[in-house]
């Protein structure tokens, strides 16, 4: 904390366009501050109404975020310590357009000419001892698709430890269902981030990555992460988030957004460290809602997807747009790293770009790439 001598420049607030938490920031340390003695002389000079929420892993981020009241958040501003602030932006998952249809996702992933209706795998190829991190609304861990492969790892503080909207349950299944997904052996790891309505700030997704950073640190394990949902305008902080893990080797597969526009404005999609993917339909066309652009790694199915739900044990639903492909791709990557090992994030994504068809694709626009996964099949 700053003192004494002439008063110290207060530091900007980077201010949010859109949806946010009110009176809640993000606050990034210079690289060289002792973060826990400075949180120790702050908590000391906050307002009643002002609270640090989230401590994030030094070795993930040298940051901190709360709720902090206009007294207290200028002394947080003049402090010579502090790099940047940010307002607390408030991202959703992905919601797609509910549709009854039959399952065609994994045939099309295993096929080169279009659709006979079989879904071709190395069987040795199943994703066993590859963990899946799926950031969403939680998932319905007792489904029996998962076959007791998935499992609670982090909650977020004052929600419950279920998935009340669906979302999550979907994705998860897609990637790693035993009949609806790719990897069959993978192991799913619950990262309830999001809440009933499919929101979440910044400060609680970065809190979220920063546990996963702690967790594949901890197993060693290979490690993907799922992220079907988006920031619009895009939010530094996760991008930020997105670069710490793959600079730690873990693999990251980012939905592209369902607006039909292009996706270098949207957080995590923009990234150029995750896997990038949109979303096609049964004729090999690019799903009018998939956002597009230079950002993008590649599509997959995306349209009239099968997916495990809440409700019960058994539950299906039928769903669309690029929630549902990116886990289709990162169960892909799970597949690939039981076949040939794993591999650094960018050479993960180099495999997944080469083993994909190219030009099969109708409307895609220009400067977009012409790419649809596939497992090599």
């Amino acid at each position: 904390m700053s003192s004494g001598g002439s008063p110290q420049k207060l530091v900007d607030v980077r201010v949010v366009e859109g949806h946010k938490k009110e009176n809640s920031y993000i606050v990034h340390l210079k690289d060289d501050v002792d973060k826990a003695r400075y949180l120790r002389q702050l908590k000391g000079q906050l307002g009643a109404n002002s609270t640090v929420e989230f401590d994030y892993p030094s070795g993930f981020a040298n940051a901190f975020a709360g709720t902090f009241e206009e007294e207290s958040l200028n002394i947080i501003r003049a402090s010579s310590e502090v790099e940047s602030i940010y307002e607390d932006a408030i991202g959703s998952i992905f919601v797609g357009t509910v549709q009854e249809d039959a399952v065609w996702n994994l045939n099309r992933m295993s096929q080169h000419p279009k659709l006979p209706f079989r879904y071709t795998y190395d069987d040795a190829a199943t994703g066993k001892d590859v963990d899946i991190y799926i950031m969403d609304t939680g998932v319905n861990v007792d489904h029996v698709d998962f076959g007791g492969r998935a499992s609670w790892g982090w909650v977020r503080p004052g929600l419950p430890q279920a998935d009340d909207h669906g979302h999550g349950t979907q994705v998860a299944s897609i990637a790693a269902g035993t009949h609806l997904g790719v990897a069959k052996e993978a192991s799913i790891i619950a990262v309830k981030t999001h809440d009933q309505h499919g929101e979440a700030p910044a400060s609680v997704i970065f809190d979220a990555m920063g546990w996963i950073w702690n967790h594949v640190q901890e197993t060693k394990r290979p490690s993907i992460v799922n992220m079907s949902f988006g920031f619009c305008p895009p939010e530094e902080n996760i991008d930020k988030g997105v670069k710490e893990l793959t600079d730690h080797g873990i693999h990251i597969c980012a939905a592209a957004g369902n607006s039909a526009s292009d996706a270098a404005n949207v957080s995590p999609a923009r990234c150029a460290t995750a896997i990038t993917v949109g979303a096609s339909n049964v004729d090999d066309a690019r799903l009018k809602t998939s956002n597009y652009g230079a950002v993008l790694t590649v599509f997959a199915p995306g349209d009239c997807i099968k997916a495990a739900t809440i409700g019960s044990q058994t539950a299906v639903t039928y769903d669309s747009g690029t929630s549902f492909a990116s886990p289709l791709v990162a169960g892909l990557v799970a597949y690939f790293i039981s076949l040939a090992g794993n591999v650094s994030p960018e050479e993960m994504m180099g495999r997944v770009t080469h083993v994909a068809l190219q030009n099969v694709l109708t409307d895609i626009p220009d400067g977009t790439p012409n790419l649809l996964a596939n497992n090599g099949n």
